[in-house]
């Protein structure tokens, strides 16, 4: 008896990997937390972002999920001190 180990689908489509290094930044921004392209570009190279690299023939670049950045700017806000006012000495 042989059993079909058929592989299986995979669960990422390419189109999810929309967003540009650069308007990646402007959600950061828009957030309160800029940030600059080459931090977004560490980010992903570290897999801080759920990011595909392309080779182009200017470069590497990177196609961010708008997900991950939506992740990564709560995981910023969370771990963040927050500070209402000065507490005097």
């Amino acid at each position: 008896m042989t059993d079909d180990l058929s592989r299986q689908v995979a669960t990422t489509d390419d189109s999810e990997y929309s967003l540009s290094v650069d308007e990646a930044a402007e959600r950061y921004d828009h957030a309160g937390h800029p940030r600059t392209t080459r931090a977004i570009q560490r980010y992903c190279a570290k897999g801080d972002l759920d990011c595909r690299r392309r080779e182009t023939q200017f470069g590497v670049k990177y196609m961010i999920t708008p997900t991950s950045v939506a992740k990564h700017i709560a995981y910023i806000e969370e771990v963040r001190p927050v500070t209402t006012s000065r507490e005097p000495s």
